[in-house]
């Protein structure tokens, strides 16, 4: 009972690995601690691995966490998204919309990248390709992209595809 309850679950708070956590005492002598991890939904790449959940937060990965099979973006440096993340946000957007479509779609994606001044852009993992996917009628385009890239003719020619540009109307 010495415990202050809403002072300790502050400084639990305060670990940005945690987006959410309480404490809570069950008598006669038990104090429970329930916390709720951030999970990423993406990994950004700028000489280190860093995590991103879905509210945007950047925060390192830490030694001995897996690196699940999530979408990377890479393009740009982490001390230009602390400072602009409009990019990082449009991508978010776009991974929302393409597990929105079909969650199987990040098979066939190497990488998600942004710009400051672009629209993200995809590559494929086969034959590397980049995907313009633009800026307007996401929805549409990455429901598009997904009856095209599936389709047997298509998928049997990546590697010979260069670009696939869905950025006109």
């Amino acid at each position: 009972f010495q415990l202050p309850t809403a002072e300790s679950s502050n400084k639990i708070l305060k670990n940005p690995y945690f987006k959410g956590g309480s404490l809570s005492r069950s008598l006669p002598s038990t104090l429970i601690i329930s916390v709720q991890e951030r999970e990423p939904v993406a990994y950004l790449i700028d000489q280190k691995i860093y995590m991103i959940d879905e509210y945007g937060k950047i925060l390192q990965s830490k030694p001995g966490m897996t690196v699940s099979h999530l979408p990377l973006v890479t393009g740009l440096p982490v001390r230009i998204l602390l400072k602009n993340r409009k990019p990082l946000f449009a991508a978010l957007n776009l991974i929302d919309l393409m597990q929105e479509v079909d969650s199987d779609l990040f098979q066939f994606i190497s990488e998600i990248h942004i710009d400051t001044k672009l629209p993200p852009c995809l590559y494929l993992i086969r034959g590397g390709a980049r995907v313009e996917v633009g800026n307007a009628q996401l929805h549409q385009r990455i429901f598009i992209f997904r009856n095209f890239i599936k389709n047997p003719a298509v998928f049997t020619q990546l590697e010979n595809i260069k670009k696939i540009d869905l950025s006109f109307k």
